[in-house]
């Protein structure tokens, strides 16, 4: 399906350096069941591999051999796709056909405190939505039904006031361990899925 990245199909049994990220200073990857993604160091995400339902997020059900940086989700009012910048992350999870991602844009970084382990970063996920992994239950004010699939990463809205310590994809189910306020401090730490 492409998900080595190496801009064919093949299968490997000797690791082999992905050219396209080399000098792109990479400093997270991740692995879905057929599809892969990286976060450089300036927090911008690539994907590739298979696509069916979307999950490599460009907007498509095109599958790539070769990791394609991700662009900004494409609002319905903007007049033109190449105008938008590329989409960013701290970290992302890959479940075998989708994607969740937390971060915040470029502009927000420039005022983030290095120091402050608790910044509320802005939560995201796409590809299939065959059981609700996704967490949106609406899509666009409307609701939507498991089984639908989105491809191109959208916010979570359940999640925006959740600070998330660590996330990870199941097959299709997403766990995460988020701060629970205790009175004005929080001190506890709970389990969502």
């Amino acid at each position: 399906e492409g998900q080595l990245g190496h801009n064919d199909t093949y299968s490997r049994c000797v690791p082999k350096v992905v050219a396209t990220l080399e000098a792109r200073g990479v400093r997270a990857v991740s692995a879905g069941g057929f599809c892969s993604a990286a976060i450089d160091e300036a927090k911008q995400v690539y994907t590739w591999g298979d696509s069916r339902n979307g999950q490599l997020g460009h907007g498509d059900e095109t599958s790539l051999s070769c990791p394609a940086i991700l662009k900004k989700p494409l609002q319905e009012d903007e007049p033109r796709e190449d105008v938008r910048g590329t989409f960013r992350a701290r970290t992302i999870v890959l479940g075998p056909a989708f994607m969740v991602a937390m971060g915040l844009d470029e502009e927000a970084e420039k005022y983030v405190d290095p120091n402050n382990d608790t910044e509320q970063l802005d939560k995201y996920s796409w590809g299939s939505n065959s059981h609700g992994q996704l967490g949106m239950p609406y899509k666009n004010n409307k609701k939507s039904k498991e089984g639908s699939k989105t491809n191109q990463p959208e916010r979570i809205p359940f999640l925006a006031k959740l600070n998330i310590r660590e996330i990870s994809c199941g097959l299709e189910h997403v766990v995460a361990v988020v701060d629970v306020p205790n009175g004005k401090k929080t001190e506890q730490r709970g389990v969502i899925d």
